[in-house]
This record gives C-alpha cells, structure tokens and sequence, in this order.
C-alpha cells in the first residue's frame, strides 16, 4: 500500500476513520518495536507476526495455538515507521483482560526477550500502559497524512 500519492484532505479523512476503527478495540498498551537495523519492510513485517505467535505461545503457555480462535489470541494493532533510515513499529496491544492473569513489569520483560529473540538480537521493545487512546494513535498515525495507510493487525497471522 505505500508509495501512492494520496491527497492530504483524503489522507486525514482515511486516517480519522482508521483511528476511529481501532479506539474502542480496548486495546490497554502502547508498545515501541525498534529493530535497530535495516529490513526491508516485508521482513518488519514478518518479525512483527512471529512476535504476535510467540506472544500467543508465552501467555497461554503452550506451543500449539494455532487451533485458537482469534478472539482468544494476542489482539494488536502495528503501523511501520521510517522504512528507509531508523525501522521501527508502533503497535497498540490488549494486554489486561485478555488473559486470565494481570500483566506486570515481569510480562514486559518477557516480551522484551520475545521481541529480541524475534529480531535475532538486534530488537528493543518499549512497553507503556495507554493514557489516551486517541492521543496514541494519532501519534502512531502521524506518517499517514503523507501516504497510503500501511498498518498490520496481528489477526492477519491466525489461521482462516
């Protein structure tokens, strides 16, 4: 979807209603995925779904999850940023009352070494509980207004 032209009147509209989509999805975090190395965007992408599965197997604490419906799985929402100098994702993630358990500073560690090991090595991960929703994503969304929409919902790795 990117490199198209899209005139700012149409972009800011496109990028209202994409923050409208996702302000009531619950989502309870904002986590920073950097990479802190050139990737081509296809492979951000794919690191960002092996984090989404690793995430899925971490918290329900097994390694078939593939079987999972959606609604049970880890629920984010990611746009890439920077894609031709410093790569990193922005996601908004449900991370409280989707799982049994609270989430805690523990469980951001371990996405730290989830989103690490995703990278081979090179990832860092930043991981904040939201304030405002809308504040968040029109902060996530800013490099929308000078192009086409490009985001990644972590569903777009569950099995149909």
């Amino acid at each position: 979807m990117t490199g198209i032209h899209i005139s700012q009147p149409h972009s800011r509209r496109l990028r209202r209603e994409l923050i409208n989509w996702q302000a009531d999805q619950g989502f309870t975090h904002f986590i920073t995925l950097a990479i802190n190395r050139p990737v081509p965007v296809d492979r951000a992408r794919k690191m960002f779904g092996s984090f989404c599965l690793e995430v899925d197997r971490y918290f329900h604490n097994r390694r078939n999850v593939q079987k999972l419906s959606s609604s049970a799985r880890f629920n984010a929402f990611a746009t890439i940023e920077h894609e031709n100098s410093n790569i990193h994702l922005h996601a908004l993630a449900k991370l409280e009352g989707w799982i049994a358990k609270s989430f805690d500073e523990m469980d951001e560690d371990i996405l730290s070494d989830i989103w690490e090991e995703c990278t081979n090595g090179s990832g860092d991960l930043d991981c904040q509980r939201i304030g405002s929703i809308n504040g968040v994503l029109y902060y996530i969304t800013k490099e929308h207004v000078f192009k086409d929409p490009d985001y990644i919902l972590s569903s777009d790795f569950h099995p149909y």
